[in-house]
C-alpha cells in the first residue's frame, strides 16, 4: 500500500503525460495529503538511515513529529464535541 502511495506520487510529481497517474484514479482526490504523508515518511527513512546514534535519531524524529501531532490534534478537537456530543 504505501508503495503504491509513494509511486502515484512520484508519478503526479514528474509530470508529463507518460508518467501522469489516470484522472479517474480514485487516490487523484487525496493527493495533497498523500503527497504530505510521503515528504514526512521519506524524511524520516532519511534521518533513520543516515545516523547510527539512536538516541539522536529518535530525538531527530520526534522533533519532525512533533509540530505535525500538535497540528492534528488542534483539527481533532473541532470535531471532539461533534463526535461525542451529537444525537
Amino acid at each position: 500500500m504505501f508503495q503504491t502511495m509513494t509511486s502515484f506520487v512520484m508519478r503526479i510529481r514528474l509530470g508529463g503525460r507518460g508518467y501522469a497517474p489516470a484522472s479517474d484514479c480514485p487516490l487523484m482526490k487525496h493527493s495533497k495529503g498523500l503527497a504530505e504523508f510521503t515528504d514526512l515518511m521519506l524524511k524520516l527513512q532519511t534521518i533513520i538511515e543516515e545516523d547510527v546514534n539512536s538516541e539522536l535519531v529518535l530525538f531527530c524524529s520526534l522533533a519532525i513529529l512533533d509540530p505535525r501531532v500538535d497540528h492534528t490534534m488542534d483539527v481533532l478537537s473541532l470535531f471532539i464535541p461533534v463526535l461525542c456530543y451529537s444525537d
